[in-house]
């Protein structure tokens, strides 16, 4: 008797072992939903998937369309860059350049002043030699 014990404990636990669930599941009657009712649920979300897969294809290609605006913009942008750079470059010599130029322009108009004042003092001399008489010469006896 003990055998068929045994027997008996050996079927009962292999009844409840988890796979022999899943197999008296599948050999049990179907009590879930009717076929067609998941033929149509998944027809729906079938349906519904393609509606949003052509949903994110235009939302793909306005992207796409908007990344190259945005990289033809850049690229402009970029163009307009490098020759404000080529401007600032060339321009940052201006200040040392007009400060040379002004100080050049300072001393050139204290020299014209100084040769200002050099040729009215020689019209003073020129003025004064002309009003006063001409030397006297006295000839010379041999």
């Amino acid at each position: 008797m003990r055998y068929g014990a045994t027997l008996i404990s050996a079927c009962v636990l292999v009844s409840i072992a988890p796979g022999c669930a899943l197999r008296r599941a599948e050999t049990a009657p179907a009590t879930g939903p009717d076929p067609a009712e998941q033929v149509k649920s998944l027809r729906e979300e079938n349906q519904e998937l393609r509606d949003r897969n052509k949903i994110l294809s235009a939302r793909l290609e306005e992207l796409a369309e908007r990344d190259k605006h945005l990289s033809e913009r850049i690229s402009r942008l970029a163009f307009l860059n490098e020759g404000r750079r080529e401007q600032i470059r060339t321009l940052a010599d201006a200040p040392a350049e007009r400060d040379a130029y002004r100080k050049k322009s300072e001393e050139l108009a204290l020299e014209a002043a100084r040769l200002r004042k050099r040729i009215a003092a020689l019209e003073k001399l020129i003025a004064a030699l002309r009003s006063s008489p001409p030397p006297t010469t006295q000839p010379t006896a041999p």
